[in-house]
């Protein structure tokens, strides 16, 4: 299996709008919205030209995409991990989880957001370890767990 992780470009900006329809529509189904759902192609286009997306290849093929956002020094935000559900839980996210942490070793933490109802998602990110630090209503349907992993351990003597 040859997996690799490129900086998107836009010309990519056509097929990561269908990887993230295939990726999400379920979540759209069931809680009648979903942020990385249906994006238009400008709003794509401007989420590429954000640091930092990158593009998940299997094969060559885009299979999923990742997106990194700084919030301060040291602290990034993972702003989305999509991956083609055919290829869903065959490790690729947790290689896409490990290529970010290699990618920005300057990290000193990481966090991210996730809708409490999706529990495969909860799993997920608590196996790569990740903590629920609060949950926040979004709407009606959705609640998203705030999720930090801490990557810096300091020792005091």
């Amino acid at each position: 299996m040859s997996l690799s992780f490129e900086l998107a470009c836009l010309d990519d900006a056509a097929i990561l709008i269908e990887v993230q329809d295939q990726s999400f529509y379920d979540d759209f189904v069931r809680f009648g919205e979903c942020p990385g759902y249906h994006v238009s192609l400008d709003d794509m286009k401007q989420r590429i030209l954000k640091p930092f997306m990158y593009k998940i290849l299997l094969e060559g093929r885009i299979i999923g995409n990742i997106t990194v956002r700084i919030r301060d020094e040291g602290r990034y935000w993972l702003g989305c991990l999509a991956i083609i559900p055919e290829f869903q839980n065959r490790g690729i996210g947790s290689k896409a989880l490990q290529f970010i942490e290699k990618e920005f070793p300057d990290a000193i933490s990481w966090s991210l957001d996730t809708p409490v109802q999706k529990a495969s998602n909860c799993h997920f990110y608590e196996k790569a370890g990740y903590v629920g630090v609060e949950d926040k209503v979004h709407s009606e349907k959705v609640t998203l767990r705030i999720y930090e992993k801490n990557m810096k351990c300091y020792i005091i003597q």
